[in-house]
């Protein structure tokens, strides 16, 4: 029985089993793919708190200190990281001292920079930030607290996008950006909204670097934990749907935004708080795999040449979930420099870039960042590729 990570209770359940599957962001080359490895993913929910949480995390050296996803990789999560910005320099004035957690390849960073704040951030990916004087090479826990305090002092504003659901240590972390902040300070995080994702039984975004599926439900709990109270939630369509809290320390006088209470009593409506809600979860899971590979089931029986576009951590776990699938026949196109020439995690198709490919060899396109589809489809458009398209989550769906 495994302990729930945010209020230690024993009292869990089984969600869904997806079996071993690889590290999602690593890329290997030929002469090194045989020192992959695969972890369990289990699926559990605590029936106290309602936390969405994966069983067995591995090793999170094993993750995240040779990391290739990167945020300037993709043009729509830079236009989302130009909104986020856009946001800052509305609320806040350019005094304002500035932690980013997990702040990857400082593209954000660098924008707000540009802007005039004064900003310092903090990712354990050396790979990525190794020249960034203005980047603290580490992981962020309690642990880091004293020796940033001491060389920087503490933050009129914390934020950090998409990172708290990759830890296991996430208590720790809003413990420690709870002890940098100052004491009329802000902390703005953004994290995948379950209400979109797995408890719509969308599977994609479970895999071992999202350790949390979250809901509202669940954080209002964890954050009260740490010493936070949540002021404002806004729902956001990034990453297939996200939520980004606006949060103050528990003294604050400030009320509570009724945007959050509403979006807390959807949930209480919906049934987030009631073991019977999750018991359903599994079969819509199950559902969604198995036509899934229906479908490339069919494809394997025709041989088609499938051309899959992007090579994000969401494709990964669908496509090692599929059972049929000849990869001498697929090829995978994505942006990233990092990726590119390098084989897919676990099936160990090559990744190329757009200039390589012969678009007129493939029966089939299938869009796996499908949360930036337009875009992609209008480039794949633009080189020429005439075939039929698809989308596989939330559901198979043809897009062209």
């Amino acid at each position: 029985m495994s302990v729930c990570l945010s209020c230690s209770s024993n009292d869990s359940n089984l969600l869904y089993d997806f079996g071993e599957l690889p590290a999602v962001n690593k890329f290997f080359s030929q002469d090194d793919v045989d020192s992959e490895k695969k972890y369990p993913l289990v699926l559990n929910y605590c029936k106290v708190c309602f936390l969405v949480q994966i069983e067995e995390v591995p090793p999170a050296e094993d993750l995240y200190q040779d990391y290739h996803h990167k945020s300037s990789a993709s043009a729509g999560n830079v236009d989302h990281l130009k909104s986020f910005k856009d946001f800052i320099v509305d609320n806040f004035d350019l005094k304002t001292n500035i932690l980013e957690i997990g702040s990857n390849d400082s593209t954000l960073l660098n924008l707000l920079n540009e802007e005039g704040f004064d900003i310092i951030g903090i990712d354990p990916a050396i790979n990525l930030n190794q020249d960034d004087k203005n980047v603290i090479s580490s992981f962020f826990n309690t642990e880091i607290v004293e020796k940033i305090s001491n060389n920087y002092g503490k933050f009129d504003l914390i934020f950090g996008l998409n990172v708290f659901a990759h830890s296991k240590d996430f208590l720790d972390m809003f413990l420690a950006a709870n002890e940098l902040l100052k004491t009329d300070g802000t902390f703005i995080f953004e994290v995948a909204y379950a209400d979109k994702t797995i408890l719509k039984g969308n599977f994609d975004t479970i895999y071992h670097e999202h350790v949390c599926s979250y809901t509202l439900t669940s954080l209002n709990k964890v954050l009260s934990i740490a010493g936070f109270k949540i002021i404002d939630a806004y729902e956001i369509d990034t990453q297939g749907g996200s939520l980004r809290l606006v949060c103050k320390k528990l003294s604050t006088n400030l009320k509570t935004n009724n945007r959050f209470i509403k979006l807390l009593d959807r949930e209480k409506k919906l049934g987030y708080s009631e073991v019977e809600f999750y018991e359903s979860i599994a079969k819509s899971i199950q559902t969604k795999v198995d036509k899934i590979n229906q479908f490339f089931e069919s494809l394997y029986e025709k041989n088609q040449k499938i051309l899959f576009i992007g090579a994000p951590a969401r494709g990964v776990v669908v496509i090692n979930l599929v059972k049929s699938l000849n990869k001498k026949n697929c090829i995978v196109i994505d942006d990233t420099k990092e990726k590119q020439n390098k084989l897919f995690p676990g099936t160990h198709i090559p990744v190329t870039q757009w200039e390589k490919v012969d678009f007129g060899n493939y029966d089939i396109a299938i869009i796996l960042s499908w949360n930036y589809s337009d875009y992609l489809l209008d480039k794949l458009t633009s080189y020429g590729f005439k075939k039929d398209v698809y989308t596989l989550i939330p559901d198979i769906k043809k897009i062209s």
